[in-house]
């Protein structure tokens, strides 16, 4: 204190109360940067003290404070006139107290760089640049390791929270709670927790996805009969959620899950379909149901043309009468097996792979296409208008002037020859993305090659 007086210029003055804040003062420390912030969200300082704003600051690395990595935050609180004014706490009143703010790896940080580096005082000729490089050592310490941590603190804290709101939904039986709930801002608040918190954290999906299909499609027939509701905040209200809004939040389920039972999916995706007249969700549908159809490089992988085998199977089993009502949904099937290409995705931290090539000649997929052939050719017939019949011609055209490509060798030693279904003939190229995120550097190879020839 007798330090900071003299470099003020105060140290005769008989009222440091009023020359220094910190005279009293105290330091909470929390845990994660999360329960800082709920702390501040909570209000209690500024509730139950008088804030000197001009004196309250936010400590962090800025060229004013010569980049120092002190972190925290620091009121400057009196009590409030109606609490001053009680006997008990009269002696205090007008008095300023510092209330410091810290995580627990700021704090520890902050006490021995304080010990360290702050207390030290420099001396002439000796031990100065074994200093620098100490307080160099300390920052480095803070930049490298104690801030990633605290941030790895808090997601780490943030994943437990949302494991904990899934297993709160599960133990109070989401399904009655789904329901039961009284508007279309409830339900679809109720479906976002299964999204986002149930379905992630279950062991076993396939397990349950039975269980998922009729409270789902419970969910979206009543939402059908709720009118939309305005959603009531502090700060006034916000449009409410539709029953539009219910179904494609719903489909975007089946979607995520669309491998799990695949003629299932497919059923159901039909079935909402039928039930919603609205173009954008039956849009967001007909995108569901050609992502399941499509040729996926990461499924063929493991069951090669078994997808559009099965989705075959299923819409030739469907009544004429039904692939009429549904048409727009058959057609995605039956372009997506006359497809040539297939495609796969895979990220990672700092890239992404694009894999892309042509699907490999099989008795499996020479019967998959026929079918669809044949398929389109029936719509073409229980056609209704021009227009449906020049999008079947179309689509038949436009596949059947593709040319299949039969791979014979492969160069390409993370795609291994599968069993049962020969890999297809494709070409990867690796985007490595800038470490800023920014995208503005990419590095693009190919990374295979296979010699082929048309069939």
């Amino acid at each position: 204190m007798r330090a900071r007086l003299e470099q003020i210029g105060k140290l005769d003055s008989e009222n440091i109360e009023n020359e220094r804040r910190d005279i009293a003062g105290l330091r909470i420390i929390f845990y994660t940067n999360t329960d800082v912030e709920r702390f501040l969200n909570s209000r209690l300082i500024f509730e139950n003290f008088e804030i000197d704003r001009d004196a309250t600051r936010i400590h962090h690395p800025t060229a004013e404070n010569e980049e120092r990595r002190y972190r925290a935050i620091h009121y400057t609180v009196r009590l409030k006139e109606d609490r001053a004014n009680l006997p008990e706490y009269a002696k205090f009143k007008g008095l300023r107290c510092e209330i410091q703010i810290h995580t627990i790896l700021n704090h520890a940080w902050s006490e021995t760089s304080h010990d360290i580096a702050y207390k030290n005082k420099p001396r002439e000729g000796f031990g100065n640049k074994a200093m620098e490089e100490i307080t160099k050592r300390l920052n480095r310490i803070m930049d490298k390791y104690l801030l990633p941590a605290g941030y790895e603190f808090q997601k780490v804290q943030h994943d437990y929270e949302r494991l904990q709101q899934g297993k709160d939904l599960f133990d109070r039986n989401l399904f009655d709670t789904l329901d039961n709930a009284a508007d279309n801002n409830e339900r679809f608040e109720l479906i976002t927790s299964l999204k986002e918190h149930v379905i992630p954290n279950y062991d076993d999906v396939p397990a349950i996805f039975g269980d998922l299909v009729e409270p789902l499609l419970s969910a979206v027939k009543k939402a059908k009969d709720s009118p939309a509701k305005p959603i009531v905040t502090p700060f006034g209200e916000l449009e409410g959620k539709t029953a539009g809004d219910v179904a494609r939040l719903v489909v975007e389920i089946f979607d995520m899950l669309r491998y799990v039972d695949i003629e299932r999916t497919f059923g159901v995706l039909c079935q909402i379909f039928l039930e919603q007249e609205e173009e954008q969700t039956r849009s967001r549908i007909q995108n569901a149901v050609e992502n399941l159809a499509k040729y996926d490089l990461g499924v063929w992988e493991k069951v090669g043309p078994g997808v559009q085998s099965v989705l075959a199977d299923a819409v030739e089993r469907m009544t004429p009468t039904n692939q009429e009502a549904v048409r727009p949904l058959v057609v995605k099937v039956w372009d997506s097996a006359l497809n040539s290409e297939i495609t796969g995705t895979t990220w990672r931290a700092n890239s992404v792979t694009l894999s892309s090539g042509s699907v490999p000649v099989s008795p499996e997929i020479i019967k998959v296409r026929e079918k669809a052939i044949a398929g389109l050719f029936g719509l073409f017939k229980s056609a209704t208008s021009d227009a449906q019949r020049r999008e079947t011609l179309l689509r038949c055209a436009r596949r059947r002037g593709r040319r299949h490509v039969r791979p014979t060798q492969t160069t390409c030693s993370s795609l291994p020859l599968l069993t049962g279904f020969a890999s297809p003939n494709f070409s990867r190229r690796r985007r490595t993305l800038c470490p800023t995120s920014c995208g503005s550097r990419w590095n693009s190879t190919i990374c295979s090659t296979i010699t082929a020839h048309a069939n």
